[in-house]
């Protein structure tokens, strides 16, 4: 049988409406016709903006860390620079 992944919605309220087909044989998951072991599916970057403040002074140097977290809390993924 045929799926589609095509609605992506995220806790912050965005979404994205990439289309992914995928199908399960026998238990075992196909994405474009080859076995994988799991799902991917890859959602558009954003860009983020604005000032970054320590207290109340603007952090005028130094490095950002923008974490990815599940709906429990768990830290998926980060990135710092």
């Amino acid at each position: 049988m045929q799926y589609e992944a095509m609605e992506i919605s995220l806790y912050d309220g965005t979404s994205d409406s990439s289309l992914k087909l995928f199908s399960i044989k026998s238990g075992q998951l196909f994405v474009d016709g080859k076995k994988k072991e799991k799902l991917e599916l890859t959602v558009a970057p954003i860009t983020l903006t604005g000032v970054v403040y320590d207290g109340k002074k603007v952090v005028q140097e130094g490095a950002v860390s923008i974490v990815s977290l599940d709906k429990d809390g768990n830290e998926l993924q980060g990135y710092w620079g």
